[in-house]
């Protein structure tokens, strides 16, 4: 009593990263409950869970086929490498206003890494919605134009070189 299965648990948030949904069966590994005590030892995450999640992944990699969609397709992986020196970084760029409506101004100082800066906006479902480039050794004030189309909610801003990233909470509202 008082304990949960963390295993269940883990192949519940793995089925989340495979962009499975909650479901209404009790049995399912997908069900929205966590609960203690061994109901859970007996749910599993399936094949027919696997596959679904499987195909909704792919399904949104092949979005850019598709002329009809407006929405690029799911990222498998952030556009530059990670890293664990965040504080030098995180005091060299400024991002506002925050909630944005339809632009983004920039600062950056000090950022002189010698390569591009990539600078992309993700959806809470993980979607590049927007992306930018901007020159080596660019410091100063930058504007960025925010999409068309975009929904109110919550996006990521990650802007980063060979070198450095730097991840923004961003709020976008509409008048």
């Amino acid at each position: 009593p008082g304990k949960f299965d963390v295993v269940y648990i883990l192949a519940h948030e793995l089925g989340h990263a495979h962009m499975l949904q909650h479901v209404a069966e009790q049995s399912k590994v997908m069900y929205p409950a966590a609960q203690t005590g061994t109901s859970f030892l007996s749910r599993i995450l399936d094949q027919a869970d696997i596959n679904g999640g499987l195909d909704v992944m792919q399904f949104n990699s092949s979005l850019d086929s598709d002329p009809s969609c407006i929405q690029d397709s799911m990222e498998w992986f952030p556009p530059c490498a990670a890293t664990n020196i965040r504080e030098p970084l995180a005091s060299t760029w400024e991002v506002f206003p925050n909630p944005a409506i339809d632009r983004l101004q920039l600062r950056a100082n000090g950022w002189n890494t010698g390569e591009l800066t990539q600078i992309s906006l993700f959806s809470m479902k993980g979607q590049r919605v927007g992306n930018w480039q901007l020159a080596p050794s660019l410091n100063g004030l930058h504007t960025l134009t925010l999409p068309l189309g975009l929904s109110e909610g919550l996006y990521f801003l990650t802007i980063c070189s060979d070198q450095q990233t730097f991840t923004e909470k961003i709020m976008i509202r509409h008048e």
